[in-house]
């Protein structure tokens, strides 16, 4: 039983995956065409009003994303459930939205110096509730099961956000207004598509009761999801109190290329927490924690460190030679991304316990690390500051979760297979960030083959690759 659902969860995150690689890879190109059509101060200012935005959907949430996610399971009526935290949503985000667009001349007047560019924070608060009903469609499509709809409304909606940026950039002439522009009506297309999609998961039925108990357990995550914007967008505010523009610009680079990561963490927590949500009863369940964990670090680490070792020449490909200075912020960011996508995995009892408190301690205080290195470490060091506040912010936060939660469940983390695997990535990505200037054919082959040897090492120290594997691949080597 335990192998079926270990393969069942694991053909479902390679689907996810797949849907993720693409939607990655859309932004991709609409992140090289921006930043050869925008200076590092235009590619800011759009950072900073999607930290607003990103701001925005924290407080709109209200935690029933992931609430709907076990009431769906449990609650009598999980229809009327899901309708109600559908509405619930959508009024709060509303209301958000329209005192952002009425607030957006002071937000510019604050965040840039001037009112000059005031439209981007309209644009950007207008477009929250849409991506808040996208993203709870695409969410619900998940809890149901239906992979091919997830993929239409995901796909469908970077697709069109990355067409249309880029046609009125590119086409038009238009700056981050035009990106911001495509992206509402984007999100605004794809949110009513979602909608449709799930029509036969809601009722007409609102539900006080499934609404207040849904808010008891969602709205503690609020305080978590307002944390988490802490430690990804306090920076970008930072960097428009300091008026430094470029170097929002040079850190929205290379945090974008350390999304990548996100692929990996994305894939694995759309579908880990449903399956993990399902099987909290079973007695297997703190096994079954235990393996994905593991298979998220194997999953996570090597993706980490193929990024953070190939820092250099992803940003050549991606970015104009004025952002060449993200190539060594990458690693830190992608390690950063790595260590914020494990808390979904390692607080898993938190969350199987209904203890949510606890999570939102751990976060906190990551965020707290985040904002109070971030402060001093932009003023002194810019972009740089920024990378190493944020990795330190993830990187406490994990850590104290895991200590927070250590008696919930018991769960039989193999902590040696773990630590080897932290420490193989994170010297793949350090010796992307020192790595000398050579030519990109000879940088790229020398670190492939690192690369190959440290998995192959991993999986000789892990067990996954056995001494006679590696006696056989070398003879085949030698043969050749």
């Amino acid at each position: 039983m335990q192998k079926q659902r270990l393969r069942q969860f694991g053909i479902e995150t390679a689907i996810y995956a797949a849907v993720l690689i693409v939607v990655r890879l859309l932004a991709m190109i609409a992140i090289a065409v921006y930043a050869r059509w925008l200076l590092p101060d235009e590619l800011g200012l759009l950072d900073i009003s999607l930290a607003v935005q990103a701001l925005l959907l924290a407080l709109g949430a209200l935690g029933l994303r992931a609430a709907i996610k076990l009431f769906w399971f449990e609650d009598a009526d999980p229809r009327a459930a899901n309708t109600t935290a559908l509405v619930a949503q959508s009024v709060a985000a509303s209301t958000l939205a329209v005192g952002g667009m009425i607030l957006a001349p002071a937000m510019s007047a604050i965040l840039l110096g001037g009112e000059a560019r005031f439209v981007v924070f309209v644009l950007a608060s207008a477009t929250v509730p849409f991506i808040l009903m996208q993203d709870y469609t695409a969410g619900m499509l998940r809890v149901v099961q239906r992979p091919w709809s997830f993929a239409l409304v995901v796909v469908g909606t970077a697709a069109l956000q990355a067409g249309l940026g880029i046609w009125l950039v590119a086409g038009q002439g238009l700056g981050a207004e035009g990106i911001l522009l495509g992206g509402l009506a984007a999100q605004i297309a794809t949110a009513l598509a979602g909608l449709w999609l799930i029509r036969r998961t809601l009722s007409r039925r609102f539900s006080a009761v499934s609404l207040r108990s849904m808010l008891v357990y969602g709205v503690p995550l609020v305080p978590v999801d307002l944390l988490r914007w802490t430690t990804a967008n306090v920076s970008r505010i930072f960097f428009g109190f300091y008026g430094l523009l470029a170097a929002a610009g040079v850190f929205g680079i290379g945090f974008r290329i350390g999304v990548l990561v996100l692929v990996a963490t994305q894939a694995f927590e759309l579908s880990w927490v449903p399956f993990a949500l399902s099987v909290g009863q079973q007695q297997d369940a703190p096994a079954l924690y235990a393996r994905g964990a593991l298979m998220y670090a194997l999953l996570v680490g090597t993706i980490t460190g193929a990024v953070g070792l190939f820092a250099g020449e992803l940003t050549t490909i991606l970015a104009a030679p004025a952002y060449a200075e993200a190539a060594a912020l990458v690693p830190l960011i992608g390690l950063a991304h790595a260590a914020g996508g494990s808390v979904t995995v390692l607080g898993i009892s938190a969350l199987v316990t209904r203890r949510t408190g606890r999570l939102s301690a751990a976060v906190a205080v990551g965020a707290a690390t985040t904002l109070l290195l971030t402060i001093p470490g932009i003023g002194a060091f810019g972009a740089a500051g920024a990378a190493w506040s944020l990795l330190a912010g993830q990187v406490v936060g994990a850590a104290l979760l895991v200590a927070l939660t250590r008696g919930l469940l018991p769960v039989p983390y193999n902590w040696r297979i773990l630590g080897l695997i932290v420490i193989l990535t994170a010297g793949l990505c350090l010796l992307g960030a020192v790595w000398p200037a050579m030519p990109i054919l000879v940088s790229v082959a020398l670190k492939g083959a690192i690369l190959i040897l440290g998995l192959l090492g991993l999986g000789r120290a892990t067990g996954i690759v056995g001494r006679e594997d590696l006696r056989r691949l070398l003879r085949r080597l030698v043969s050749q």
